[in-house]
């Protein structure tokens, strides 16, 4: 009974993470869409169509190779 008193709220909190991981993809298309591909930023992750990006940033931030796709964009 509990979890579904508390769905609205988990809910406002789902939502507030997409807004926030909407508004970083925005900004790294901005910055990251003219990165040559590399060893981690290849066809599957890059920055240079939003729903590719939406699907790299959401990786990045479960930090799966977040390291990696890092030293790639760094270069």
């Amino acid at each position: 009974m509990t979890f579904i008193d508390s769905l609205g709220e988990i809910m406002n909190i789902g939502f507030l993470l997409c807004l926030f991981l909407f508004m970083f993809v925005i900004l790294a298309i901005n910055l990251f869409s003219g990165v040559k591909f590399q060893t981690f930023l290849n066809k599957d992750v890059n920055f240079r169509s939003f729903g590719v990006a939406f699907l790299s940033m959401f990786r990045a931030c479960t930090g799966e190779d977040f390291a990696d796709l890092m030293a790639d964009l760094a270069r």
